[in-house]
Parts: structure tokens; sequence; C-alpha cells
């Protein structure tokens, strides 16, 4: 499991797609507000879904940021800051 793997390493933040093989980004995202030792781990949510529904469903999940594709990279600086803060 993905997150059980972030547990062995001093994780500041994840980001990740939404359409991953295996488990997608929302179910990461939900599964990782069970465990209570990651919450403080921010996710970023790169992907090229771009509907307001997929966004509202990871942002009620706890992602901290969401960036559609293609971006630039002053996008996904200013979401890391944003995270970060």
């Amino acid at each position: 499991m993905p997150l059980e793997k972030l547990k062995r390493h001093d994780v500041q933040i994840v980001f990740l797609d939404l359409m991953m093989p295996g488990m997608d980004g929302l179910a990461f995202l939900q599964h990782k507000k069970t465990m209570t030792d990651m919450e403080d781990i921010p996710v970023i949510v790169s992907t090229a879904v771009g509907d307001s529904e997929a966004r509202n469903r990871a942002t009620e999940l706890g992602a901290r940021g969401y960036i559609t594709k293609p971006f630039t990279l002053r996008s996904v600086e200013a979401t890391l800051h944003a995270a970060l803060a």
C-alpha cells in the first residue's frame, strides 16, 4: 500500500495524479484521511481531470492543491508554497 511506504520516509508533501494504477488519487486521499499520523502531510493533486466535481471531491478529501495539466512551473511553485504554508 502506498501510504504504508510513506510512513517509512520523512515525507514533507505528496504530489499525485488522480489517475494512477492500482489506487487512484481519490482512493489515496480517502485512505490517508483515516491515518491520523499522516494528516499533516499535504497532498497536491496534478491531473488532466479538470472538472469541478473531481476538484471538489479532492478538496473534500483533504487535497491542499489541485493543478490541471498541462501546467506551468509557476503554477506548481505557487501551489507548493500555499500547501506548505
